[in-house]
């Protein structure tokens, strides 16, 4: 029996208050395979208001 794997694709939440560095980031996993990329914050708060779905990003996923 020859069964294959299938993943997850690994989601990356990118936070950096660099507008460039997140330009950058984004463009290099864009066409990554396997690569989902979530929206981008600016902070570390705003990161785990995202990963708690708080505030503004209630309807995060």
């Amino acid at each position: 029996m020859n069964a294959q794997l299938t993943r997850e694709p690994l989601r990356i939440l990118v936070v950096d208050d660099s507008d460039d560095d997140i330009v950058l980031l984004t463009e290099a996993l864009r066409e990554e395979p396997g690569v989902e990329l979530l929206p981008a914050v600016r902070s570390g708060d705003a990161a785990l208001a995202y990963l708690r779905q708080e505030g503004c990003h209630v309807t995060a996923q």
